[in-house]
């Protein structure tokens, strides 16, 4: 067998060193704290935020959009050596950033981001391929380069650009490939996806996306990742919301979490790093009853004292590579201040 050492693995800037990966968690700061005082031990690499371009929301200042409290200031004082993977919300505003309306918020996006003086890996919109989002493919590109450019302009060392998609089971918005959103490889740092109901249901976007990153040597980050559907508190499993099925924790461990660890391990050459949302969805407005974005459920880990044994026993394995006083030297960072 081969040792994780000796794993070879596809390069990226702030990819973890051969055979580890990166270890995330999301999504909002009440759920973040929650799990780091629940789960103190191992903690986590990083955290999950997000804003939009349009409105900055959630940087320097708390917000609220009824999917827990956003804050990312708060965040980075967490942890002294963290990472940060911040979703970039675009829907409606890529005109905006092409034609040069959204300079001025650019500038104050990248200066903020700067300012944290750590590895920022930033999802510009995220899931792009989503019909939630209905981003047209060229006016994505042409967006994406615009903001790629200036963050060359300015200097920006700290911050690396994630082509984040859906890898929805139902397939794209307006059924189109992936590749027609790629704005290129020489614009295009890492390559994230979602990972949600697809062990369910149909993995083959999972599996052609993993091909097409290791097509254009790209890392991946699974950027946002849940067991939709699976309640860990209440043991239960739903579609709707309406009807619930009983689930045992060993059921839901071995339907959705073991899955998804085998997926991670299984592709372990071009997966870098792994963010998971630790959070009780029900609790949530926007995604709570009457479950107008459909049912989530609660994908606490602590929830459940199976779930989270289980839990820690794979987060306790050497690959994972978490908080320490030298995590940016392996992910190859140097303090810009």
């Amino acid at each position: 067998m081969k040792s994780v050492e000796t794993e070879k693995t596809i390069p990226g800037k702030f990819a973890p060193p051969d055979g580890k990966q990166l270890f995330i968690i999301g999504q909002d700061n009440d759920t973040i704290n929650d799990y780091l005082n629940a789960v103190p031990n191992p903690q986590p690499g990083g955290f999950t935020s997000y804003t939009s371009l349009r409105e900055l929301h959630g940087l320097n200042t708390p917000t609220d959009y009824g999917a827990g409290l956003v804050f990312l200031d708060d965040l980075v004082n967490l942890q002294l050596q963290s990472v940060i993977a911040l979703g970039l919300y675009m829907v409606d505003f890529l005109e905006s950033t092409v034609s040069g309306a959204a300079d001025e918020k650019i500038d104050q996006l990248l200066d903020i981001l700067v300012s944290y003086d750590r590895p920022v890996f930033l999802r510009f919109g995220y899931e792009f391929d989503g019909s939630w989002n209905h981003y047209d493919p060229e006016l994505y590109k042409q967006a994406w380069i615009y903001f790629r450019t200036k963050m060359q302009e300015k200097g920006v060392s700290n911050v690396v650009m994630v082509w984040q998609s859906a890898a929805y089971s139902e397939g794209t918005y307006l059924q189109k490939p992936i590749e027609d959103w790629y704005p290129g490889d020489e614009f295009v740092d890492w390559i994230g996806l979602s990972f949600f109901t697809q062990v369910s249901s149909d993995t083959t976007p999972l599996a052609n996306l993993l091909a097409f990153a290791r097509r254009h040597n790209k890392p991946v980050l699974i950027a946002e990742a849940a067991p939709q559907r699976y309640s860990t508190s209440n043991l239960t499993y739903s579609t709707t919301g309406q009807s619930f099925i009983a689930r045992s924790a060993e059921a839901i461990w071995q339907e959705w979490y073991a899955p998804f660890f085998a997926f991670i391990y299984e592709n372990k050459d071009v997966i870098r790093a792994v963010a998971y949302i630790n959070t009780n969805w029900d609790s949530q407005p926007m995604w709570g009853p009457p479950y107008k974005e459909g049912y989530w459920g609660d994908s606490r880990v602590q929830a459940n004292d199976l779930i989270l044994g289980y839990w820690l026993a794979e987060l306790n394995k050497p690959r994972w590579l978490l908080v320490s006083p030298d995590l940016y030297s392996l992910l190859g960072y140097q303090h810009q201040y």
